[in-house]
């Protein structure tokens, strides 16, 4: 038999919970009860897109010679990569510095719904 109400992968958008599922109508909803709005995950699903104050901006670059790269202006395909590795290990050591600032909250900063890491 199938379940009446399944959940739905997801945090809610109000408390930041796990705790989606799919309710009568169709509606995705929180099931926590300290949740301040059960219904935002719906709303945000429901919002249209305007998409006339959306704006491209498009940019011409000279195209990589050897194949390798889709642009990199005034620089090599072997500083390409260098530039690349280096903004991967910048946006890594970040993470990992975010990361580790938040992993030990005092508990007076904490909010409601906080929730410890497993």
């Amino acid at each position: 038999m199938p379940d009446l109400h399944p959940t739905v992968q997801g945090r809610c958008p109000a408390c930041r919970g796990e705790s989606l599922f799919l309710g009568s109508g169709g509606y995705v909803t929180c099931a926590r009860l300290d949740c301040p709005d059960p219904e935002a995950a719906t709303r945000l699903l429901e919002q249209r897109v305007d998409y006339s104050k959306i704006r491209v901006i498009r940019g011409w670059y000279p195209a990589c010679d050897e194949g390798r790269h889709p642009q990199h202006p005034d620089c090599t395909c072997d500083e390409a990569d260098r530039i690349a590795a280096a903004g991967r290990k910048f946006m890594d050591d970040a993470a990992r510095a975010i990361d580790t600032l938040t992993s030990d909250v005092p508990a007076a900063l904490r909010g409601p719904n906080w929730k410890e890491r497993s």
